[in-house]
């Protein structure tokens, strides 16, 4: 025999689920031939009337206190463990770069004085450079000043400003640890 359907209706809630007429009436019939059901029948009434006559337990004074403190511990944890692993991979990776750099230099080491004027050339072309582009945003600057009127300049600079301001608001909620008010 099949005892799926009246096991579910005799753990069914009858607020939630209600049993038509003709439910409740198989269930009864079932019952009175059927002592398995009859059985988990009573001891479904037994738990339903301790659950509802028992007392609720609370839990142990400071379990708030107790509970944030080990919640603060595991972040402390969790974010010591992630600046060990990611100063793991900055070490590695600084390394790997170092030695990467060092293999490209050796031919340079052996002439120390092709090195030098290398350097001393490469720092007279970044300064002239730097010289160029300073030019030509001042000209630019120079340019624009006339053509755009002062209102879209203080429009420009204020939306600017918001940017960076939610850029820094956005650094400072991503990077500090979350934590729990009480």
């Amino acid at each position: 025999m099949n005892h799926q359907p009246y096991e579910d209706w005799l753990f069914a809630d009858p607020i939630e689920e209600p049993l038509t007429p003709q439910q409740q009436a198989d269930l009864q019939a079932h019952l009175l031939e059927c002592e398995s059901c009859r059985s988990l029948a009573v001891a479904w009434q037994v738990v339903e009337a301790d659950l509802r006559t028992g007392d609720m337990i609370g839990p142990r004074a400071g379990f708030t206190a107790r509970w944030e403190e080990r919640l603060e511990i595991e972040h402390a944890r969790l974010h010591r463990r992630q600046s060990l692993a990611m100063l793991g991979f900055v070490i590695a990776g600084l390394t790997l770069l170092f030695t990467s750099l060092l293999l490209l230099a050796m031919p340079l080491l052996n002439a120390p004085e092709v090195w030098l004027w290398t350097g001393v050339y490469q720092g007279i072309q970044l300064v002239d450079n730097l010289r160029a582009m300073q030019e030509s945003v001042l000209k630019l600057l120079s340019g624009l000043t006339g053509a755009v009127p002062r209102v879209w300049w203080v429009l420009g600079l204020g939306v600017l400003s918001q940017l960076v301001v939610l850029w820094i608001v956005s650094l400072r909620v991503l990077t500090n640890p979350r934590r729990v008010i009480r």
